[in-house]
């Protein structure tokens, strides 16, 4: 491992000292191919060597006994964020210095900046073909430096959640000739970090400190595909990790991920700087995922967050979100409802009115009786006996409506309520 370092510190030392400009026509960066043109090159900063230093250690030992050519070089340009670049035999990796200092707020971005440097070392080490043109091949190679990085990481005891956080600091969610998608991406980070924890044989960390989520988030929200005992919520001193599992969802199947908090004044806030990762779209690859919310960046303190009940974790199919009953459905329940009472009042009225009739059929038996001179005993009856049917046909029927109605409304209602829980 020492003569590793010593060989990166004297790449380092060989770099000239007064900037450079070269003009690059292939390469890589992170997140993009977009790497050609004339570039003026500076001396890196101690800060970037420093990370350097630490990530080809790390390398060191992923790769052993295996040994890699260390032949790149460490410069300052006018870059997106990080590039690995060739010219001339010479392998470059370019940073952009304010795009590093931005990774440097909190504990989660330092391992994107670290993440992000290691997977663009990863390229060298590798030898990777940037002039490559087949996407197959492109995108197998930046899964292979996504894979080193995450055993990278893990060797640095870097939790998986910290080994995600530079691939979900991008929106790079389409895949294009050169990059895989963000999801494919993060799967193979993943695989690759569980694959290196368990070469390690690392040892059992620390207990953790588990705080209880909002359970009617679980209960009553009727779109959450999360259940309560397949979701643990872990808090340490920057960040709260909550760790998910959703043994029913379908391999390819797109889900919304969310944060949220029962309390107005401790919020979870997702800006530009991803103060909550993990939250948004993704296609999942497997049946379980995290989210992780620096609430030190949120100025939260660890009391206020740790709150029992107070946070709400949520996964949505994407095409099937919380949405509040429609105007339809809110109408169609006192609709029903009140039509099956009118038909009920006068199926009610309909069966008393042949009741009526029937009474004085049943009361005069004499056919030739005065009271049959409009109408005849027979006609009489039959008429009794229509009333009486379209009573029961109206009642049952406006019963049936009267109760599917007041169904509907609970219905509504539970919908309005479960809507107003997933807020």
């Amino acid at each position: 491992m020492r003569n590793l370092l010593a060989l990166a510190a004297l790449l380092f030392l060989i770099v000239p000292l007064q900037a450079q400009k070269i003009q690059f026509e292939h390469g890589c960066n992170y997140d993009h191919d977009d790497v050609g043109g004339l570039l003026t090159l500076n001396r890196p900063s101690d800060e970037a060597r420093r990370i350097v230093d630490e990530i080809l250690a790390a390398a060191a030992e992923v790769t052993a006994p295996r040994k890699y050519d260390m032949n790149f070089r460490l410069m300052i340009a006018d870059v997106a964020n990080a590039r690995a670049v060739e010219k001339d035999g010479i392998r470059y990796i370019l940073y952009n210095e304010d795009f590093l200092q931005q990774f440097e707020r909190n504990s989660l971005t330092r391992w994107a900046a670290y993440s992000l440097m290691a997977h663009e070392i990863g390229h060298h080490l590798e030898k990777h073909d940037f002039i490559a043109k087949d996407p197959a091949l492109r995108h197998r190679q930046e899964l292979e430096a996504d894979e080193f990085s995450a055993q990278v990481l893990a060797r640095m005891n870097a939790t998986r959640e910290q080994a995600l956080a530079g691939i979900r600091s991008f929106d790079t969610d389409q895949a294009t000739a050169t990059h895989p998608p963000a999801s494919e991406r993060e799967a193979a980070i993943r695989k690759a970090y569980n694959e290196e924890l368990r070469r390690m044989d690392a040892i059992e960390a620390p207990p953790e400190t588990y705080i209880e989520l909002n359970q009617r988030a679980f209960t009553k929200n009727r779109w959450n595909l999360l259940k309560g005992a397949q979701v643990q919520a872990v808090l340490n001193e920057e960040t709260i990790t909550i760790r998910y599992r959703i043994p029913q969802a379908l391999p390819g199947q797109t889900v919304v991920v969310c944060l949220g908090s029962t309390d107005d004044k401790i919020y979870p806030t997702a800006r530009a700087d991803r103060t909550v990762s993990g939250v948004g779209e993704f296609v999942l690859y497997e049946p379980e995922g995290s989210i992780v919310w620096n609430y030190n960046l949120d100025r939260f303190t660890k009391l206020e967050v740790g709150k029992g009940g107070m946070l709400k974790a949520m996964v949505y199919d994407a095409y099937d979100q919380p949405r509040p009953p429609s105007f339809w459905k809110k109408m169609s329940g006192p609709t029903l409802t009140g039509l099956g009472a009118i038909a009920t009042g006068i199926g009610i009225w309909q069966y008393v009115e042949g009741q009526n009739i029937y009474q004085v059929y049943d009361d005069v038996r004499n056919p030739n009786d005065p009271v049959y001179a409009e109408e005849s005993r027979a006609d009489r009856y039959a008429r009794a006996n229509d009333h009486n049917l379209l009573g029961q046909y109206l009642t049952l029927g406006g019963s049936l409506s009267l109760i599917g109605g007041v169904i509907l409304i609970i219905e509504t209602s539970n919908h309005q309520k479960s809507y107003l829980d997933a807020l």
